[in-house]
């Protein structure tokens, strides 16, 4: 009799801890739940601070001047682009010569709020700087000698070379003073991928292909810093036009080429304060403007004109050089869009012609 008792006791305890496990279940399933909900709305809670919190952040930075939002550049320079020189090309311009070709494609940074230790970067440690960015390139550009027809080297005429590099820059910006600091790194040869380029290129627009790749630059490591100012002096700043001068003095110490120049640009137009001559924006909205500039400079030694070997060539490099250019740059809201017209003097003494070339230009703001 005890037995049977203790055994609907058993049984009945079983039971009661079956519900009760199946109840304390649920409950904890419905926790759970009510957790990842509470979970999920806190999350989205956060998430809605932090766009609100980086939107006030924004515009509290914008109203001093910061332009806060990021950039994607591309460049394309041909001498095809060029106004002077052959009638063979599209535009009147040389037919593949000297400096012939380079496209870059790149990114740069908002206006930062903080640079950190890259304020140390800043060669004269202006305490008056407003705003820092930073940006990343990749280039690549392309050279080739007068004579394109023949496949043997001709020791008399500029060698063909390629240089792929990527670049890492620092702009920093104050009211009428800007510094770029930019290093770069890459290869000058055949590495460089120059030869590969310029023949898909010419299949792809069947035009007629070069011959004496096999005889271009032998590989060559990259590494270059540069380093140039410019300073905005204003003429007339009236609602519809402005003019200004802008003085830029630049030094380039590398592996490749070293060289040190001035120039001076004279800009006119509407919106002059949104936008330098190059890619960076300062401020949103539509600006037009027409700009040239004068840029002699001191060329101690180039690697793609006269290689990296004694007795390469036969060339002898011109030290004093520099360029003239003028264009055209237009922006309206994300976009804007600029082409110049680049004159260069002669970079080797015996070279017959000027090297003259296009630069067109299109970035986009995010």
């Amino acid at each position: 009799m005890l037995f049977i008792v203790l055994s609907f006791s058993f049984i009945f305890a079983a039971n009661l801890y079956s519900t009760e496990s199946t109840s304390l279940y649920r409950q904890a399933k419905l926790d759970k739940k009510a957790l990842a909900k509470q979970t999920k709305e806190e999350k989205r809670r956060l998430k809605k601070e932090r766009k609100e919190a980086k939107k006030a952040l924004d515009a509290s930075l914008a109203s001093k001047g910061y332009y806060r939002l990021h950039t994607l550049a591309l460049i394309s320079e041909n001498d095809a682009y060029s106004a002077f020189g052959d009638t063979t090309t599209m535009l009147g311009g040389y037919p593949d010569r000297f400096y012939t070709a380079g496209t870059s494609l790149g990114y740069i940074s908002k206006d930062l709020e903080s640079i950190g230790l890259l304020r140390y970067l800043d060669p004269f440690f202006f305490t008056g700087t407003k705003t820092a960015r930073v940006s990343f390139f990749l280039t690549q550009k392309l050279y080739t000698p007068y004579i394109k027809d023949d496949p043997n080297f001709d020791a008399s005429d500029r060698p063909y070379a390629g240089t792929l590099y990527g670049s890492f820059g620092l702009f920093l910006r104050d009211d009428d003073f800007t510094q770029n600091l930019v290093l770069k790194l890459g290869v000058l040869g055949s590495a460089a991928l120059g030869k590969q380029t310029q023949e898909e290129l010419h299949n792809i627009i069947k035009a007629p292909q070069f011959k004496g790749w096999n005889h271009q630059i032998t590989n060559y490591p990259l590494v270059a810093l540069e380093y140039d100012l410019n300073f905005y002096f204003r003429f007339l700043n009236t609602s519809y036009f402005q003019s200004d001068l802008i003085l830029n003095p630049s030094l380039e110490l590398g592996s490749i080429t070293s060289n040190i120049g001035l120039g001076v640009y004279a800009r006119a137009g509407y919106g002059l304060d949104k936008s330098a001559i190059n890619n960076y924006v300062f401020k949103k909205g539509f600006y037009i403007f027409g700009f040239f500039g004068v840029v002699p400079r001191f060329v101690a030694y180039d690697l793609k004109v006269t290689g990296d070997k004694v007795g390469f060539d036969k060339l002898s490099l011109a030290n004093v050089q520099g360029y003239f250019e003028y264009g055209v740059k237009i922006g309206f809201s994300y976009f804007q869009a600029s082409f110049k017209v680049v004159q260069q003097a002669r970079e080797f003494t015996t070279q017959t012609l000027n090297n003259d070339y296009g630069s067109a230009s299109l970035a986009f703001s995010f």
